[in-house]
């Protein structure tokens, strides 16, 4: 009997503790709330989501960029804020973010090329945050398109500092007969450190899209269904490669160690061991188209 009654007490103190360890780690998670929360009010610092867009001349596009409040560990979208909107200097009109911290503004593009827009808190904002850029690439729709993933343009994953061997060199090449479109999957990523990135290493200007992650084959489809013409896609995961080839988009898989082997690739799947190898796959389909 003693040792029954030891086994429900031990039992018992090892639920108590369980419970206790639950309750700690929801008061932390308060507390940190509670924190961010003050430190937001006192530093009141936003920041800037403006992915780049694509459009062709004397199309309507719908810029749109959200205001998020800076924090480490709950960021929240900012409403009520005005937002003007600058294009290659000239400013084209002021919107107010909405509940999602999202602002819209209309333009119409009447040239090709790319165009840098310049995003800026306006009148009299409770919150301080720097200016942000995005730009508009102005095309055909008979020009080919090629995606690739900008963690393949660095050494090691986009955080590296070093780019790729060869990535800024082939990429000048196969842009001169293809737009380029880079995606990276987060949407709540800040886009600045990537372009600023890009032109610290002399990469081609080209538009960043910034897509929510496991959702690629939607975003993809969605271009197509927009009448764009979509070649090829690079990518160094499974997920988008079979997204590509379900797309009808020739998919060519980075892989950073040769001797890496990926399974349950589509048929139609290239490998390349870096971007020499990617240029020789796409210069060989131009050549047999």
């Amino acid at each position: 009997m003693e040792g029954a009654a030891s086994d429900k007490i031990g039992i018992f103190g090892l639920w108590i503790t369980g419970m206790i360890n639950i309750y700690s780690v929801l008061l932390l998670l308060l507390i940190a709330s509670n924190i961010e929360t003050v430190l937001a009010e006192v530093n009141k610092s936003a920041l800037f989501i403006a992915p780049d867009q694509i459009g062709s001349p004397g199309e309507r596009i719908f810029l749109n960029v959200k205001l998020m409040a800076k924090s480490a560990f709950f960021p929240k979208p900012i409403s009520g804020e005005r937002i003007e909107f600058i294009v290659d200097g000239n400013p084209i009109g002021v919107s107010l973010t909405g509940g999602d911290g999202v602002a819209v503004r209309e333009f119409i593009p009447k040239r090709e090329g790319i165009y840098k827009i310049t995003l800026r808190l306006t009148g009299k904002s409770g919150y301080s945050a720097d200016e942000a850029n995005m730009i508009v690439a102005c095309w055909k729709r008979t020009i080919s398109i090629i995606l690739i993933d900008i963690n393949t343009l660095s050494s090691e994953g986009f955080k590296k500092p070093d780019p790729a061997p060869d990535a800024k060199e082939v990429l000048a090449r196969i842009s001169m007969e293809n737009k380029i479109i880079l995606y990276a999957s987060d949407q709540n990523q800040d886009l600045s450190e990537m372009r600023r990135w890009l032109k610290d290493h002399s990469f081609p200007e080209t538009p960043i899209f910034s897509w929510q992650q496991g959702e690629i084959d939607e975003e993809v489809n969605n271009l197509i269904s927009r009448g764009w013409r979509l070649k090829f896609g690079i990518g160094s995961s499974t997920k988008d490669i079979r997204a590509f080839s379900e797309a009808n988009i020739t998919p060519i898989i980075f892989l950073r160690d040769k001797d890496e082997i990926e399974e349950d690739l589509p048929g139609n799947a290239k490998k390349a061991g870096g971007w020499k190898e990617i240029e020789r796959v796409i210069s060989g389909s131009s050549a047999d188209s």
